[in-house]
């Protein structure tokens, strides 16, 4: 595990410490860790998005059924299993 010091402006704390005191986080730590995880999984979710509107978009329009439905959500959940591993 790697250290990283970060300076925050006073609110910006309390809210961080609100967080570890509901109990959610043990410690400032996880809660900012939780939201760069947080930020990477949105990343990748509108990086998959617009490759799918750019899919979308390329062609005329056919019917998708289950099993068209079934290998995307195959082969997207196999690529983020892959990138968590660490």
């Amino acid at each position: 595990m790697t250290t990283l010091n970060i300076s925050l402006p006073d609110e910006v704390r309390s809210l961080a410490d609100e967080q570890v005191a509901s109990g959610r986080f043990a410690s400032v730590s996880d809660y900012v860790a939780s939201l760069i995880r947080e930020d990477g999984e949105r990343a990748e979710r509108q990086r998959v998005e617009g490759q799918l509107l750019r899919r979308l978009n390329a062609g005329p329009a056919r019917a998708v059924t289950d099993a068209d439905f079934d290998a995307v959500r195959g082969r997207l959940e196999a690529e983020i299993a892959r990138r968590r591993k660490p």
